[in-house]
């Protein structure tokens, strides 16, 4: 009997640790990078929003940053509606005229409208730019995982679930307090059959408006963008993003500053000074 309570002693102890969401070794400050990626169809007659996810910024440290990344899913409504050009649609068999843009949301009555620098849509990779550099937002560091980082810890940050906003009652929304933080480990590095990305198995929740965020390491590194979850039918979910390394070819290609988290200095080269 003596046993029997121990083992389930033990086994409180054990789910009350999985319950934990966070240890301390996630820095906060992470979360100054981050911000809400939304797109909708501005027209004459109102705004209809496609959807939204979470986007980070990426620059040189302890300069504003003007560039960040998020998945092109995140943004293909934008792209599909005319990529800003003036475009006209049917709205209940009305036509009206109007433009597709980007919004990032600083909280949820602060953004500002970002372009389009360049796109992956096979890696679910974009690049976007604001028309001047923001000081409400810090730029993340950059590093590239190896598979000597499989079982190590990572953080899923982004802005999940308006749902989730609505039964909690909260009293702000998309600001930075209001991003989410998922912990768990690296799970395994992968290659994705028939397309070549390289892409992070994870065993922490991504959920939809994840998509777009950054997964940060101890060290407050960006080492992927998250993407997504697949439910296993039971009682968890697969989940994935997209190797930050994927990422990198855009960013020499459009020559955006960034910085590498193992020796902190900015790299960015241009096209004419890569090796083919």
């Amino acid at each position: 009997m003596k046993q029997r309570v121990f083992a389930w002693a033990l086994v409180l102890v054990i789910v009350s640790a999985l319950c934990v969401p966070v240890l301390a070794d996630f820095d906060p400050a992470t979360r100054d990078s981050v911000v809400v990626v939304y797109t909708c169809l501005d027209l004459d007659g109102g705004e209809y929003g496609f959807g939204w996810g979470s986007g980070f910024f990426v620059g040189e440290q302890g300069k504003d940053p003007t560039y960040l990344i998020s998945n092109y899913h995140v943004i293909e409504g934008f792209v599909e509606y005319g990529q800003g050009e003036l475009t006209t649609v049917l709205v209940d068999g009305v036509e009206m005229t109007g433009r597709s843009k980007i919004r990032v949301y600083y909280d949820s009555k602060d953004y500002e409208e970002a372009y389009v620098v360049g796109y992956d849509t096979i890696k679910d990779i974009v690049v976007l730019k604001l028309g001047s550099p923001t000081s409400k937002r810090t730029a993340i560091p950059i590093q590239v995982p190896t598979d000597s980082m499989v079982g190590s810890k990572v953080y899923a940050v982004g802005y999940p679930g308006l749902a989730e906003n609505v039964f909690a009652g909260a009293t702000t929304s998309w600001g930075k307090s209001d991003s989410t933080v998922t912990s768990g480990t690296i799970s395994r590095l992968f290659l994705t059959a028939g397309t070549g990305v390289s892409s992070i198995q994870l065993d922490c929740e991504i959920k939809s408006g994840n998509s777009g965020g950054p997964l940060v390491n101890d060290d407050g590194a960006a080492i992927g963008v998250n993407t997504y979850g697949v439910d296993d039918g039971a009682s968890s979910s697969i989940n994935y993003a997209i190797n930050i390394s994927e990422a990198l070819g855009l960013l020499n290609q459009y020559s955006v500053p960034y910085v590498l988290s193992d020796d902190q200095a900015p790299v960015a080269e241009s096209p004419a000074d890569r090796k083919s």
